[in-house]
């Protein structure tokens, strides 16, 4: 069976976004990675398959209209974090696919996710803890009924929403209403077509690197020993090491990902080489157009 591909949403070039985009490759060599992006992020064509966001920002620009700002972080992050998801299923409908991975930018996977797929496939979509940063799309259908929950819960729950952001204020805590917030509700009334991941099995999906989930910590992060190239973690209280499939490097955690990352050639020159890609392959097309009008005179 073919592979499915890898998506990620991204705006800009990020520090660390070439040095993603090249290890999941590596650990992912039979498997399209598509990025989701803008002109800024553009330069990475060849590496990944690029298209751009404005082109399939229908539905986000139309849930964006029914947004309601219940979060002590910035609306602009909170919204782009809940319309990647309408990015996602536009992009899907309009590419005809059924199912895809869906990866946030700054997840480092260290298996082959097209192996990992097959124990998952009778779920609809997963998400690891409270987060989907790591999402098994595979049953479109679900996500589809999901995009349709968050535009229900602003159009005719808004007393629900506003109720969650004053727990989580009452609570003494930042945060509030997000996509992660859409995701643990769905996931309630859909238990047995969404898979929570963050349970180690034969490998961790990580939830966060700078959280636990029951292993050890050095200095606030992950305790990790490599070996052979694979990061394990170390049980609490146990003599057992379990592979890390996936390791999220969200907030202070980024600092982490370029020196974890593992790609051909030194990090410093990661975004030189897309540059000059970028040039040399753009260059190439405009000759190729200028020769093929020419013959055509």
């Amino acid at each position: 069976m073919k592979n499915i591909p890898i998506v990620l949403i991204h705006k800009g070039d990020s520090a660390y976004l070439a040095a993603s985009i090249l290890h999941n490759k590596k650990f992912n060599p039979d498997t399209d990675i598509i990025l989701i992006g803008d002109k800024r992020n553009s330069i990475y064509k060849g590496s990944v398959t690029h298209y751009l966001l404005v082109d399939y920002f229908k539905a986000a620009e139309a849930i964006a209209q029914k947004y309601i700002h219940l979060s002590t972080n910035g609306a602009e992050f909170e919204l782009i974090c809940i319309q990647r998801w309408f990015v996602l299923k536009e992009f899907m409908d309009r590419k005809g696919l059924d199912q895809c991975i869906f990866l946030d930018s700054d997840v480092l996977s260290f298996t082959a996710l097209n192996v990992q797929k097959f124990k998952l496939e009778k779920y609809g979509m997963t998400m690891v803890g409270i987060s989907a940063h790591t999402n098994f799309v595979l049953d479109k259908k679900i996500l589809d009924t999901f995009c349709t929950f968050i535009e229900a819960c602003y159009t005719t729950k808004a007393d629900w929403l506003q109720k969650k952001y004053t727990e989580v204020i009452a609570g003494g805590k930042g945060g509030g209403v997000s996509d992660m917030t859409f995701f643990t509700e769905f996931r309630k009334l859909n238990p047995e077509r969404i898979k929570d991941l963050q349970v180690p099995e034969e490998g961790v999906y990580d939830i966060t690197f700078d959280y636990h989930q029951g292993f050890e910590m050095y200095k606030g992060f992950k305790k990790i020993v490599f070996r052979n190239g694979i990061p394990f973690g170390k049980l609490q209280d146990q003599a057992i090491f379990i592979p890390f499939y996936t390791i999220h490097f969200q907030g202070n955690s980024k600092k982490y990902l370029k020196k974890m990352a593992q790609v051909s050639g030194r990090q410093v020159i990661l975004k030189e080489y897309y540059a000059v890609n970028f040039l040399v392959n753009r260059t190439l097309r405009k000759i190729k157009v200028k020769v093929s009008k020419f013959l055509s005179i």
